[in-house]
Order: C-alpha cells, then sequence, then structure tokens
C-alpha cells in the first residue's frame, strides 16, 4: 500500500523493471542511506547497553527494599534543590507559590526525617497536593489533609502527613524550648551609646547604609541598615558580652544549641524603621543562622512595631524598651508590626560560618548551616510565652 496522498507505484516484475528515476538515486545514495534499517527487538535486548540498563534497575529495586532509608537519601542527594535556578521557576509555574530564601526549609528537614515517605510523596499527586496545601497553612496540618483528600488520601499521604506528626515535626518550626528570652535593660547605657556612635560613623562610608525589604507583607516596607561589621571586631567587649547573653538566653531556654563558643558574628547592623518606605517586615527567618539577638536603641511611647516571634503555630508579643535585648533562634519566624514613629535597634547574629569580615550579611554557605539538625534537642525550656531574665538576676 501506498501512503496516503502519495502516488501510487506499480511494480511490473523484478528489479530491472525500475524507473530511471530509481536508477538515479541508487548511484547517488547507497540502499543504506534510502531505506531504513530494521532494527530486531530481540537483537535490541540481547545487547550489552540493556543488560546494563535491567542489572541497574535491579540493583536499584534491590536497593530499595534492603535499605530503603539509605536508598531514598541518595536519590535525594541525586534530585535538584531549590538552589538550582530553575527549581524555584517550576514551583512558581506549577502552584503559583512563590519561593523565598528559606521557604524550601521545612521540606529540607523532612527529606532528612523521612525520607522514604518524602519520595514516595514526590510520587504521589495527592501527596503532591498535600505539601502545597501545608506550604499555604503548616498549622492546621490535620484540618489541611481533611480539605485536600478527606477520607480518600492514599497510603502516600497518610504515611507523609503521619511522619511530619512525629519524626518530623521540629520541621515545621516547633520547638521544646521558649521562643524568645528577654533580657530587661541587659546593655548598659554606655555600650548602647558607643553602638549609636559607631552606626553614625559607618553610615557616612559608602555603601554602607542602604534599603532593605524582605519579607515586606502585611503593610510592611521594609527597613534601612547600616552595617557595623567589621567595625564591631573594634569593640571586642561590647561582642563578649553580647555572646554572653546569647549563651545565658539558650541555657535558661532550653535550646540545647551544641558547641555555643564556636559560633561566630555573621552580621552586626543597626535597623531604622520609620514612615514611607521602612515601616517593619513581614513573617520570615534568619536562614542559616544560629542565635538572633534585637536591642531596642530608641523607641517611642505607641504600641505598633512591635517584634513578635511564631513558634508551634502561636505567636508571642515582645515589647522592648531602650536597652532590652531580645534572643531568639535564628529559625523561629519573627517579625516586626508597621510603625508609626521611628525606632532604631541593633541586630546581632550569631551562626556556625566564617566570622564576617566585611559589610553585608555573607550567605554564600548558609543552606549548608541550617539550625537544628532533623532531631530537635529535648531542653528543660518547655513551651510557653516569652522568658523575661531582669538585669539582676542575669547568670
Amino acid at each position: 500500500f501506498s501512503d496516503p496522498g502519495s502516488p501510487a507505484r506499480v511494480h511490473v516484475g523484478g528489479p530491472s523493471h525500475r524507473s530511471p528515476l530509481d536508477s538515479i538515486t541508487q548511484l547517488v545514495m547507497p540502499k543504506s542511506a534510502t531505506e531504513p534499517e530494521v532494527v530486531d527487538c530481540a537483537d535490541l535486548c540481547r545487547s550489552a547497553c540493556c543488560h546494563w540498563l535491567l542489572l541497574l534497575h535491579l540493583l536499584a529495586l534491590l536497593a530499595l527494599w534492603a535499605w530503603p532509608v539509605a536508598a531514598c537519601r541518595a536519590v535525594w542527594h541525586i534530585l535538584p534543590d531549590f538552589r538550582s535556578t530553575w527549581l524555584p521557576v517550576l514551583l512558581h509555574l506549577s502552584t503559583g507559590l512563590v519561593y523565598r530564601e528559606g521557604s524550601d526549609w521545612p521540606f529540607e528537614c523532612v527529606k532528612r526525617s523521612c525520607p522514604v515517605e518524602s519520595l514516595r510523596c514526590l510520587l504521589d499527586s495527592g501527596c503532591r497536593a498535600l505539601v502545597v496545601a501545608l506550604a499555604v497553612d503548616s498549622c492546621s496540618r490535620e484540618l489541611t489533609r481533611e480539605r485536600v483528600c478527606g477520607s480518600k488520601c492514599s497510603a502516600a499521604t497518610l504515611a507523609f502527613a503521619a511522619c511530619i506528626e512525629n519524626d518530623a515535626e521540629p520541621c515545621t518550626y516547633a520547638t521544646t524550648g521558649k521562643p524568645v528570652v528577654v533580657h530587661r535593660a541587659g546593655i548598659q547605657e554606655t555600650d548602647l551609646e558607643v553602638l549609636e556612635s559607631l552606626a553614625r560613623a559607618e553610615a557616612r562610608t559608602a555603601g554602607n547604609r542602604v534599603y532593605r525589604s524582605f519579607g515586606a507583607t502585611d503593610g510592611t516596607t521594609g527597613h534601612v541598615v547600616t552595617w557595623l561589621t567589621p567595625a564591631i571586631y573594634d569593640h571586642p567587649g561590647i561582642l563578649h558580652r553580647f555572646k554572653q547573653l546569647a549563651h545565658t538566653s539558650a541555657i535558661t531556654a532550653g535550646w540545647g544549641i551544641q558547641h555555643f563558643d564556636a559560633l561566630t558574628v555573621r552580621c552586626a547592623e543597626l535597623l531604622e524603621y520609620q514612615n514611607g518606605s521602612a515601616t517593619g517586615l513581614g513573617w520570615h527567618w534568619d536562614v542559616g543562622s544560629t542565635v538572633t539577638m534585637v536591642t531596642m536603641l530608641h523607641t517611642s511611647n505607641t504600641s505598633d512595631g512591635l517584634l513578635q516571634v511564631s513558634t508551634n503555630c502561636t505567636v508571642d508579643d515582645v515589647p522592648l524598651g531602650r536597652g532590652d535585648v531580645a534572643v531568639y533562634r535564628s529559625r523561629h519566624r519573627h517579625r516586626v508590626t508597621p510603625v508609626t514613629q521611628p525606632r532604631t535597634v541593633f541586630v546581632l547574629e550569631w551562626w556556625r560560618g566564617k566570622a564576617s569580615d566585611l559589610p553585608t550579611r555573607p550567605s554564600e554557605l548558609s543552606h549548608l548551616l541550617l539550625e537544628p539538625g532533623p532531631v530537635d534537642q529535648a531542653g528543660s525550656g518547655g513551651g510557653g510565652a516569652p522568658t523575661v531574665v531582669p538585669k539582676d538576676q542575669e547568670l
């Protein structure tokens, strides 16, 4: 049969009845180029390449059966993560969710805590829908699962949901310790004046005073930053006192931070909030840092511009006066509510990277320095409201 739409050709007899055009084509192009070579499927299956592929497939199945956790961890290591350029774009196109730095931390933590359940979830459409829904509402997890699949949840979905309620509970911004520790009058007036003088001097250096707007949501627009690193290193006594307060806070709150003395300064910055383009920050967390300290320098009589810290799906208000220091784990989500009167605070972040020697906030290693590990260290502080340490009771 001829192809549809092509002129029919009738062969009367053997090869001697070829047309002149066929003869010319055969001379110019050999038979192997004019006629497709027929591939025998049996020969392909007997090839060495097919044997190797089959062997690798069998080995992968064996590994998944014999060592499921290790095998799934290996698969997660091979798959791209959010540090790639296209995965955040793909997330936005497929779900409408906008990726921001640190947004992937809970799922990266779940991957370490429950590698098998999370990999099966990746291959299950119903479970993927649950993950997208949890990205929007991570607090009402049981209600979210009921809304997504109800009584028809797949086995992969149920296993993943059970995992994040148990082994991966610390991955959902939960904590076994106090959410924040407040030291009333924790910094002396002389130290506050040194910090303010240092900020005025550094603000005159080109590039040291910049506007920043990350996390700007809920009516907030950002803040103005004056970098105090590396100039802060000229005042080792002040840094030593801040680190003592941070260590005291970790013990008081029961955060269980290991090797605290190894922490170094990631950044020291003076933040200015005011009307207009610097009215506060939306919810965020300090990705890659271990402990964050906020010291109030200039406050106002209004009740707005409040520091808030969120853990275990609760929000704690942290009012601060001049000289008060709020200390919290950098993984605890926090924000500054919109301000109507100017405020100035000093922020110090401690991390496990190299001590910063530039007027910036280094981030090239932050994805390797997530705090804590997949399992939170149990502490003696328990949950609940912020712990307040008066000056005369500091350790």
